[in-house]
């Protein structure tokens, strides 16, 4: 699990690369099914890394609590790996802005049909090679 700090606030992720992006989308929608009210307050993003995999095939969840985000990892399996700072600040700044915009609880599954860029600040541009 890794620890960044972010504006003055910690927040904390973990990231699991599988075999295939099948594999990958189980465990996502598991986690989903698993977390169907929200109470563990996680974001939970499937995704690839750019240049290297064709296909989404990492699960990577974050979040405020080390306790909720440690419990979400322990239900998938999946091998542990680390993410560039870039996308992990990228993948908090989409936690953000969806908790903003999406104010009441539970969880929400959000698919990219043909894929979609993370930018930065956390938005999504729609497209497998969107800049």
């Amino acid at each position: 699990m890794i620890e960044i700090e972010v504006a003055g606030t910690h927040w904390f992720g973990i990231s699991r690369i599988f075999a295939s992006g099948a594999q990958a989308r189980n465990a996502y929608v598991a986690l989903g099914e698993y977390d169907r009210d929200g109470r563990l307050d996680i974001g939970i993003y499937r995704h690839q890394r750019v240049g290297l995999d064709s296909e989404p095939v990492l699960v990577t969840i974050v979040g405020l609590r080390p306790e909720t985000v440690e419990e979400a990892g322990k239900l998938i399996e999946g091998s542990e790996v680390e993410q560039h700072p870039d996308t992990w600040l990228a993948l908090i700044a989409r936690r953000v802005r969806f908790v903003l915009d999406n104010p009441q609880q539970g969880h929400h599954e959000v698919f990219h049909d043909g894929g979609a860029t993370l930018t930065r600040d956390g938005r999504f541009i729609r497209g497998p090679q969107a800049d």
